[in-house]
């Protein structure tokens, strides 16, 4: 049975919610999500809430008859309900306040208009936009001049996400061009692999047969050596000169052919030192190959993952992937990264926002210049450096200001979307625990 009354989606005029921003200011008090102008809530809800979210909320209060409605009637029928001060607006505020708390808390030291759209603007700047765009649309001095300027920044915004999506998928269409062309070659070096031992196994037991034949040849020869070294005293003795001398010239020849042959069986000793030599060679390509394709599988993997929330949350509002990156609560938690690869950015920063965090990014030192460094670190609760792809001197002074501030220092193998990923779930863990 259904606990709360079911309203169909039907979009109010546009309003003006009545005039509590010159009570909030005299106030010094922020205002509720009901109180704001009602043709902003709809971007307001678009970018600060995920349908997952907006999906635990209906479950939470037993809105049973959305459980079908289309993800887009859901959003439109919460902005509806966004615009009432009622349960389900007042559910959607407090995940609000908790979620980008820090953001409110900053914003909250703008005490006039001009310190309020400098906040923003810096904001915006380094791609920050859900938290703030909160904080600036319920703080109590915001006028509806620099409301409507950020409702307007943001519309552009998701322009531009759209068009990055689109790259996104084409992207992630290469990638995985690339994963099976590399898995054709690792299948190409095994099957070259298992014939070259086929023919190393071939070679072998030629060569162990040729080895006892040899030693068989060897062991005969010894005997008639011994047999006419015997010959060689009776012949001694001999009156004909002639008969000495030919049998003398046919012990030679044996004794040239024993050496020939021992002069074999030392080379082939040698080929089949060389043969293991390459099959030992063989073997470490075949297994770097491998790591090769692990590495490019395990990055598609969190291209999808990451794809498929940017562009179609889960209808129930937990994540599918076999990480189960929900898991992930950044509790607001704001991480720096600093180097990295200027094309994976816009994938990590989507990554941190949509676990709840704040992302603030610097080069490593390779454009920008070290002193904004600082000013970046002393924001930061956690430090992320991928040791592939940042300057030595930026990785010392990140750890030398995680050791004096006690904040943490996670150090990642590599600049790949699936490191940092791993990288946040270590991160949550410690803050949970």
């Amino acid at each position: 049975m259904s606990c709360f009354h079911y309203t169909p989606f039907t979009r109010p005029a546009p309003r003006v919610a009545p005039d509590h921003a010159a009570c909030n200011a005299a106030a010094g008090r922020r205002r509720k999500l009901w109180e704001i102008r009602s043709s902003l809530l709809c971007s307001l809800v678009g970018t600060c809430l995920t349908l997952g979210d907006l999906r635990r909320i209906e479950r939470r209060l037993k809105i049973d008859q959305l459980q079908t409605a289309s993800d887009f009637h859901v959003h439109g029928t919460f902005v509806v309900w966004a615009a009432q001060p009622g349960p389900v607006a007042k559910q959607m505020h407090k995940l609000l306040d908790r979620r980008y708390m820090v953001a409110v808390r900053r914003f909250a030291a703008a005490s006039s208009i001009d310190d309020l759209a400098a906040s923003w603007t810096t904001s915006i700047d380094d791609g920050d936009v859900p938290g703030p765009y909160w904080a600036l649309l319920t703080h109590p001095v915001a006028s509806e001049v620099l409301m409507m300027r950020a409702f307007g920044e943001v519309h552009m915004l998701s322009h531009v996400m759209g068009a990055a999506n689109r790259g996104d998928a084409r992207r992630l269409m290469a990638i995985e061009r690339e994963r099976d062309a590399v898995a054709d070659v690792l299948a190409a070096l095994k099957q070259r692999q298992l014939e070259r031992e086929r023919e190393m196994r071939q070679l072998a037991d030629c060569h162990a047969a040729d080895v006892r034949d040899l030693q068989a040849r060897l062991f005969g020869e010894e005997d008639v050596a011994a047999c006419l070294q015997r010959s060689e005293v009776w012949l001694h003795n001999l009156e004909s000169g002639t008969a000495m001398q030919a049998l003398r010239q046919v012990l030679a020849a044996v004794g040239d052919k024993v050496r020939a042959e021992a002069d074999e069986l030392v080379r082939q000793d040698a080929l089949l030192a060389k043969l293991e030599c390459e099959q030992t060679r063989l073997q470490q390509t075949a297994t770097e190959a491998e790591g090769t394709v692990r590495d490019v599988a395990a990055e598609c993997e969190a291209m999808e993952r990451l794809l498929r929330a940017r562009l179609a949350p889960p209808a129930d509002g937990v994540a599918n992937d076999d990480e189960n990156d929900d898991a992930i609560d950044l509790s607001g938690q704001r991480i720096v990264y600093v180097g990295g690869r200027g094309s994976t950015i816009p994938h990590l920063r989507a990554a941190v926002e949509r676990f709840g965090g704040v992302f603030l990014h610097h080069d490593g030192g390779m454009e920008e210049r070290n002193t904004r460094l600082d000013r970046i670190l002393a924001q930061g609760d956690a430090v992320f450096c991928p040791v592939d792809c940042i300057s030595h001197d930026a990785c010392m002074r990140a750890k030398r200001h995680c050791r004096q501030r006690a904040s943490a220092f996670v150090p990642l193998r590599s600049c790949s979307l699936s490191s940092f990923l791993q990288g946040l779930r270590q991160l949550a863990q410690g803050i949970a625990d």
